[in-house]
């Protein structure tokens, strides 16, 4: 007989996995019971004790909390009656339909309380939303194996938040209800994206499509798992480990058996085909790609049960094993699948019947050409483009997914690939994850102020700039006793609070250059070694220098909740030659990471690591160093994707968030002449991100006519990312209006040409003395504290500001121009009347932040140049022009923010129905010493009546459907 928390799993299964709604628990508790003779029929307040942290139950536990997790999360359930997600209506809701009472909907409410609100993905499909799915609820319910598998697996040993399980539950349902029913007549292929965040988790993700697809009829897996080997065999392991799972692998090989993690394997229980249910035969393994098997084409073939059938009809597929093939993105394994495929094809059953899915991780990597390929990156990226094509040819019924963390990756840059591998059919862009540490934790307003440590701003928690010689005592020396004081911290922790760090990590990314890296190891290895960190040693003096400097007052700061904090340095004492020790362990305190398959990588599954590890191209792309704290980043590179998938910093950090620090080059060369800051270039290729993800969560919730599909997404990408484009083609979609009411639209596209410069200067004066601007102060309540500024003010008229819009430019060219002609045509009311009565013009001023330097506009006065840096590929835009304390107070006059309120008469004077706002910033960058500045500026529209938001056209009136289009030539 089994336990009864084993007979409350049951009930909750049957809730959960085959009603697939909330009913009654009682009654359920009571009806498993009954089954299984129990001597006493399982209570509410008895199941409410299991829920307790501190009950020994922990199965019960995870399980109900990912069930009401999952149901709070999920905007549409048919039973859900309209109410909001993750909203105490929601949870009321819930609790009535399981009949609780009040008591033990509030005792439930306290353990496991009502999230904040997680955003729900972007999906953007090229099919109408809100018909029915394929994947319905029961669909989804009538074969989980795999995924409940792999679910199980993620609460427990992974120890997931059951919330993030929920969320996961969600997000890769709907990626799956987008692709093809396997079971329908047509062979049919779809093409999406995946649209994640830099080491957010994709895998996981695409983890769970997967199992979720094979549990729905699909039975060949090909995961294109990037360019290197260590990416490709990490890939295949954690596929392996998560959802293969003990039983099958043990079957098929003994490659993990060994490894100190085999315990922490998923297990079914039994193999899975003894259960009933169907296996997962690998074609490759953690160590080996896939190689040509003709004379064994039988592992690639798939056989009838019922020749008479087809291969999808259910009869056939039932049982039958999934073939999954992890492979690199290599001339050579590509063209050995190409060609089994083909061989198998002839030789068994059609490929037509097969339903199969293709995963692409790093999708902008390899399989499109890149940003501004030189010609030998063009050939080799042309190559693996084709293949894949070709592969998806052979495979009529292949649905190919994309994952990528650049939201504007090469799928929406390249138009000789659009038609290829263009994501036609779908976009799903994933929420931002609960616990992860991203863009967001690194970077504060512009005008916050950098320094450092400050438990205040994140600027001052985790980043450290670096200039000068890597040598120099606070650049790699000062991050490498960072790794050493944080690694003796982590242990401190285990021994205090029972935490387990089993990675501890520090990052060393400067250059690609495989010669270099093994230059920069014996350098790293030599510092270690004269460190002297023992006791009494000049480097724990050091350590205690950065203990009390840095470190204690970023971990004592009030912010963080990773765990004890030490009352005083000498708590730390025996736990930093403990950390010294496992650094060194094996050997030197260091790993090489490169394209040079001679190093080993390490596997972070397999063993702890406690390493330095040094490394260019393999830590760009995709693979993961687990447990890094420390970062020491000086590479420069042009392209922005390129840029963004080098934040290796970006992550989950459990237990350890207080300890990251970021060393980042502030003043890099760049060429023979000009310097980059990293850390600001980040931040604009960042914004740049943020940007784009509001339009599409803004535009994918329109509806009819002005749906937006994935064809229509490359004219919101911001211009300067979409270039370079093939000479005689362009996106056939285009945007032909766009209501900006109730918006704020700026570039920081700008151009270095001094004739430009010069004709947007003479504009900028002319807008100026026309609206009569006088230097004044500005006193707001912001957030429930004054905010009090100066500026130049002055009322613009529409038509002032319509010769403005004519007169400037970002650049020479017609993509420089952004969403500029649409901005004129929507002042100009060719759509439909902006409402815009008056335009205030703002200047805010600063301290002088450029010695001697002003701008002079003849009878108004001298204007402040702000300092603002240019970023990316050509530096031709600036990472920011605005501060957050004036957007603030331009929403509240243009209507948009009605929580900032006017504190002082010259703020009040300001306010009026139908002001319409601009933000001006004269700024230069410091390389730009003794040039005319640029006229950044930020628009603000007030709220209008025009009921549409956007429309579309396109190029080519008789080819609508074309996602790129051919010039005509004259």
């Amino acid at each position: 007989m089994p336990d009864r928390s084993t007979v409350a799993l049951k009930a909750l299964r049957e809730i959960k996995e085959l009603i697939g709604r909330p009913v009654g628990l009682s009654t359920k508790l009571t009806e498993w019971s009954k089954k299984f003779d129990l001597d006493q029929a399982l209570s509410i307040p008895e199941f409410i004790e299991w829920l307790q942290p501190t009950s020994n139950e922990t199965h019960v536990r995870q399980y109900f909390h990912g069930m009401i997790s999952l149901w709070d999360y999920r905007p549409e359930w048919e039973w859900s009656n309209e109410t909001e997600p993750s909203s105490d209506a929601r949870r009321h809701l819930l609790s009535k339909l399981l009949q609780l009472t009040a008591t033990e909907e509030e005792q439930i409410s306290r353990i496991f309380p009502v999230y904040p609100r997680i955003e729900q993905p972007i999906r953007i499909t090229a099919d109408e939303p809100g018909g029915p799915s394929w994947y319905d609820e029961q669909r989804r319910e009538k074969n989980v194996f795999y995924w409940r598998s792999y679910e199980r697996y993620l609460l427990h040993p992974k120890q997931w938040d059951s919330k993030n399980v929920a969320v996961l539950d969600s997000t890769s349902s709907d990626v799956v209800s987008d692709l093809r029913d396997p079971l329908d007549g047509d062979a049919r292929s779809t093409r999406g994206l995946v649209v994640g965040y830099v080491q957010s988790g994709k895998t996981a993700n695409f983890t769970g499509v997967i199992a979720k697809a094979i549990d729905a009829g699909y039975r060949l897996v090909i995961v294109l798992a990037g360019l290197q080997n260590s990416l490709r065999n990490q890939t295949q392991r954690r596929i392996d480990k998560e959802l293969v799972g003990s039983e099958i692998l043990q079957v098929s090989g003994d490659e993990y058996s060994a490894d100190d993690d085999w315990a922490e394997f998923n297990s079914h229980g039994d193999i899975p085909e003894r259960a009933g249910e169907f296996n997962i035969d690998r074609l490759t393994t953690s160590a080996q790609d896939f190689r040509n098997p003709i004379g064994d084409l039988a592992r690639l073939r798939f056989h009838k049960v019922d020749p008479s059938l087809p291969f999808n009809h259910p009869r056939n597929l039932g049982r039958h094993p999934v073939k999954l093939i992890v492979i690199k993105k290599n001339k050579t394994p590509l063209t050995n699948l190409l060609e089994a495929l083909k061989q198998a094809q002839a030789a068994g059953t059609p490929w037509a019947e097969v339903p199969s899915i293709i995963i692409d991780d790093e999708s902008d990597q390899a399989s499109l050409n890149s940003i501004n390929p030189n010609k030998k990156e063009q050939k080799k990226r042309t190559t693996i483009n084709g293949l894949v094509v070709d592969i998806l040819s052979v495979l009529q019924r292949g649905q190919y997914i994309g994952y990528t963390a650049t939201p504007f990756a090469n799928v929406f840059v390249s138009p000789d690939d659009a038609e290829d591998l263009f994501p036609s059919n779908f976009l799903s862009s994933l929420p931002r994850p609960e616990g992860y540490m991203g863009v967001q934790d690194f970077y504060d307003p512009p005008e916050t102020p950098k320094k450092g440590p400050d438990p205040q701003t994140n600027y001052g928690c985790y980043v450290r700039p670096v200039k000068g010689e890597d040598g120099e005592s606070e650049n790699l020396p000062g991050a490498i006793d960072a790794f050493v004081l944080s690694g003796a911290l982590k242990l401190f922790r285990e021994a205090m609070d029972g935490r387990k760090y089993k990675h501890h990590t520090m990052l060393v990314h400067l250059t690609t250059s495989v010669r270099e890296h093994r230059l920069l190891k014996t350098m790293i290895d030599s510092l270690f070694a004269h460190a002297a960190y023992a006791t009494g040693g000049e480097g724990f003096g050091r350590l205690r220098t950065l203990w009390g400097s840095d470190y204690r007052l970023v971990c004592a700061g009030g912010r963080h909740d990773d765990g004890s904090v030490p009352a005083a340095f000498s708590d730390l004492k025996p736990f930093i030659g403990a950390c010294v020790a496992r650094i060194v362990a094996g050997g030197a305190c260091t790993l090489v990471l490169n394209g040079d398959d001679r190093e080993n990588p390490p596997d972070f599954d397999k063993s702890s690591v406690w390493k330095i590890i040094v490394g260019g191209a393999k830590l760009s792309r995709g693979y993961t160093v687990e447990g890094l704290t420390i970062s020491y980043y000086r590479r420069v590179a042009g392209a922005a994707d390129t840029l963004m998938q080098m934040g290796r910093w970006f992550g989950y950090r459990e237990g350890y968030r207080d300890l990251v620090r970021l060393y980042i080059g502030t003043d890099e060369p760049k060429g023979k002449k000009e310097r980059i800051d990293l850390y600001e270039a980040f931040r604009g290729v960042c914004d740049d991100e943020e940007e784009f993800r509001s339009q599409l969560r803004m535009y994918s919730r329109l509806q009819g006519d002005e749906r937006l599909t994935p064809k229509q997404i490359p004219p919101l990408v911001p211009s300067h990312m979409l270039m370079p484009t093939s000479k005689n083609k362009m996106y056939n979609a285009k945007v032909l209006f766009v209501n900006f009411g109730e918006e704020q639209k700026q570039s920081t596209i700008a151009s270095t040409d001094g004739g430009i410069k010069g004709t947007n200067e003479r504009a900028m004066k002319t807008l100026l003395k026309s609206a009569s601007a006088s230097e004044t102060v500005l006193v707001t309540k912001q957030d429930g504290k004054p905010v009090e500024f100066k500026a130049f003010s002055g009322i613009a008229t529409p038509d002032d500001m319509k010769r403005f819009l004519h007169s400037y430019k970002f650049g020479p060219t017609l993509q420089d121009q952004g969403q500029l002609p649409l901005i004129r045509e929507y002042v100009e009311g060719m759509h439909g009347d902006p409402q815009i009565e008056r335009w205030v013009i703002l200047a805010p001023q600063f301290a002088n932040e450029i010695e001697g330097k002003t701008w002079i506009v003849p009878d108004i006065g001298s204007f402040s140049i702000r300092r603002r840096e240019r970023v990316g590929d050509g530096q031709r835009r600036y990472n920011v022009f605005t501060e957050s304390r004036h957007v603030a107070v331009a929403e509240m006059l243009s209507g948009i923010n009605d929580k900032v309120t006017p504190e002082n008469s010259a703020t009040r004077a300001l306010l009026s129905a139908g002001n319409a706002v601009m933000l001006v910033y004269p700024v230069l960058a410091r390389s730009e010493k003794g040039q005319i500045p640029t006229m950044g500026f930020s628009l603000f529209f007030p709220k209008n009546k025009i009921k549409r938001r956007i429309r579309y056209g396109v190029r080519v009136k008789d080819r609508p459907t074309d996602v790129t289009v051919e010039l005509a030539t004259t």
